[in-house]
């Protein structure tokens, strides 16, 4: 099953100021996930900004 995926202004603007091999590690994140979203996916418990999560990439190495 292909799920539609809806992103935010917000997230539609924080992508767009990214470079462009992130916006494209994102998208192609994006079409992988809308096969099987829900698999791939963690649950938010606050549905105000949406229902799901996801990481593109390995945040555990952020410098600060």
């Amino acid at each position: 099953m292909n799920y539609v995926i809806l992103l935010t202004k917000n997230a539609k603007r924080d992508i767009e100021k990214l470079d462009g091999v992130l916006q494209r590690r994102i998208a192609k994140k994006l079409i992988y996930l809308k096969k099987d979203l829900i698999r791939l996916s963690k649950a938010l418990i606050d549905f105000e900004q949406g229902q799901y999560r996801f990481r593109v990439g390995d945040f555990s190495n952020t410098q600060n």
